[in-house]
């Protein structure tokens, strides 16, 4: 025989339980070229990474 339902109400705590899972670790953050997403030859320019290609395309668009 089953049994009744239970009614459930706003602010119910529910208990999740997500077992481990050593496969998903934490990957580390590589910063990326604001302009194109590249993450290899990165320099930055007041706090925001810039690649050396986008770096080298913004010079040659004011050359002085």
């Amino acid at each position: 025989m089953a049994s009744p339902p239970q009614e459930v109400t706003y602010h119910q705590p529910e208990q999740v339980l997500i077992p481990f899972d050593p496969a998903l670790r934490r990957k580390r953050h590589l910063p990326s070229c604001i302009f194109c997403g590249q993450t290899q030859s990165m320099q930055t320019f007041k706090g925001k990474p810039i690649c050396l290609t986008c770096l080298q395309r913004i010079l040659n668009l004011f050359p002085y």
